[in-house]
């Protein structure tokens, strides 16, 4: 019997909560197709359907941000980054030359729910050893390099800000929001059943907001995984 057989078998005989009042989140949009199919296949009669969905669609539900796309982000990140002064001899091709794996990486942080200001410090620390060692005087580019760097918190601080400011964010921060917010956001939704199925890894963020649909909605899981890593996530 496959994954998905067993966990259609598992949702169709708790018959406590009727089908309509049961949400099932999932690793992606295919898992949720196949799901809807097994479903149908093992239903014996007509009835309503579970709410089933992403991970991601159920975040995005979750979240008052909107997700940007690639072209809103960076023209938001090419405005913050204006407001520094060594970016003013910058073209826009330059800007685009980096902009789309700060973007990246800002996403990761964020999804990670990692303090940038640490990440950001120590790399411009880094920086600074790498260009300074061993020289006892830095060229112009040398020093505009390196306040580059020193500058990247500062810039994802306004990034961020400017943001806000529109209710737009990248992927990272809307799972950040999420799961630092959640004690507003879960009252969006009043179903009586939580199932959260299929899932091999977890970032930090999405841990989190597992965590609290386990503790505050009695979420049931299905990983998998072996057994000795489900324990260790519900212990």
């Amino acid at each position: 019997m496959t994954f998905l057989q067993e966990l259609s078998q598992s949702i169709l005989q708790n018959t406590n909560v009727a089908l309509q009042e049961t949400l099932i989140v999932l690793p992606n949009k295919r898992a949720r197709k196949m799901l809807q199919r097994e479903l149908a296949e093992q239903l014996q009669q007509p009835c309503f359907s579970p709410a089933i969905l992403s991970i991601d669609e159920m975040i995005h539900q979750l979240s008052d941000y909107a997700l940007g796309d690639k072209i809103e982000l960076l023209t938001v990140l090419f405005q913050a980054y204006q407001s520094f002064e060594h970016s003013q001899n910058e073209t826009l091709s330059q800007f685009l030359s980096w902009s789309e794996s700060f973007l990246h990486d800002i996403s990761e942080i964020d999804m990670q729910l990692a303090d940038a200001s640490k990440i950001f410090g120590n790399l411009s620390d880094i920086k600074e050893l790498e260009t300074t060692f061993g020289k006892e005087q830095l060229s112009s580019n040398q020093q505009r390099y390196l306040q580059f760097y020193a500058t990247l918190f500062n810039l994802y601080q306004q990034f961020n800000q400017k943001l806000d400011e529109q209710k737009l964010a990248y992927e990272g921060k809307i799972y950040k929001d999420v799961a630092e917010n959640l004690l507003q956001y879960a009252q969006k939704y009043t179903f009586k059943r939580y199932i959260f199925a299929g899932f091999q890894t977890l970032s930090p963020s999405e841990m989190e907001i597992f965590r609290y649909f386990h503790e505050n909605h009695q979420a049931e899981f299905y990983f998998d995984i072996d057994n000795f890593y489900k324990e260790e996530f519900i212990s």
